[in-house]
């Protein structure tokens, strides 16, 4: 089986248990999105150079969030997955 993508096997050959390593690069963006608020704490493959590039990931993710809250509250509050006939 081949490996995925960024990924390579790490282990002795022939050994049988093999665990993937993953080799792309990863950076981390530490956030806090307003005074007295915890930190948020991203990975991301995406490159970082710039300050303000560390910022587009961020409100990416608090874009993201916003969605994902979103969508539970339709599926919970407004109980659009339950089917009516």
């Amino acid at each position: 089986m081949a490996n995925p993508p960024g990924c390579r096997a790490k282990g002795t050959a022939g050994a049988g248990n093999h665990a993937l390593v993953h080799t792309a690069a990863l950076w981390l963006v530490v956030s806090r999105m307003g005074k007295g608020r915890d930190p948020w704490y991203l990975l991301t493959n995406e490159p970082l150079e710039t300050v303000e590039d560390a910022w587009r990931i961020a409100l990416a993710y608090a874009r993201r969030w916003l969605i994902e809250t979103t969508f539970r509250y339709s599926k919970t509050e407004l109980a659009m997955e339950s089917p009516r006939l």
